[in-house]
């Protein structure tokens, strides 16, 4: 169940989840939505750009500050974005309790424009970066620190992708997000593409 408790909350009554479907979202300093369960913020309309942080642009955008007034269950996941949206910039320095997950949609990249936190104990994926396109990242080497878990990143090509000296522990391939299987262990890239060899 959904209860909305007066005007500036929306909660779960048990260990439901929350979804909000919006191409723009404002939370007031009073507002917060809170999800016992898992916690999804995805736009309705294709092509929807999304912001997380406030250093971000797009029109779904949440700001650090709205970020914060967000809560999910322990170990749960907090999805923001989804095959709908859009280009997807994150410059953010919210650090986030529990683990993350960013999807962009068909043919959109994620740009990582600041280094993405997690202080999550979770030992499984607490950052996970979905992008239907292509995955930029501007924030270094440094750029995804997933606290006690992993992260991965999915992506379509490694050819077009700028990983800015992010290093993973294993890349697997032929593999989409929340669909193939993981392969490996640590933290990986995944992309879509599926190499061929031609002996010769």
């Amino acid at each position: 169940g959904i209860a909305a408790n007066n005007a500036s909350t929306v909660q779960t009554t048990g260990s439901g989840s929350v979804t909000l479907l919006t191409d723009s979202l404002t939370l007031g300093a009073a507002n917060t939505v809170a999800s016992a369960g898992d916690l999804t913020i995805r736009p309705v309309s294709d092509g929807t750009s999304v912001g997380i942080g406030s250093g971000a642009t797009g029109s779904l955008i949440l700001s650090d500050s709205e970020l914060a007034q967000l809560s999910w269950g322990s170990g749960r996941l907090l999805t923001i974005g989804g095959t709908s949206a859009g280009t997807t910039t994150i410059d953010t320095s919210f650090a986030f309790a529990n683990p993350l997950a960013v999807v962009s949609g068909s043919g959109a990249d994620i740009v990582l424009a600041a280094p993405l936190t997690s202080t999550s104990s979770a030992t499984t994926p607490t950052l996970t970066l979905a992008a239907g396109r292509n995955f930029v990242n501007t924030a270094g080497a440094a750029a995804l620190a997933p606290g006690d878990g992993v992260w991965r990143v999915y992506s379509s090509d490694p050819g077009a992708d700028t990983r800015g000296g992010l290093v993973a522990d294993f890349k697997q391939y032929a593999a989409a997000w929340d669909a193939t299987p993981v392969q490996g262990s640590g933290n990986g890239l995944l992309y879509r593409i599926q190499p061929t060899l031609t002996p010769g």
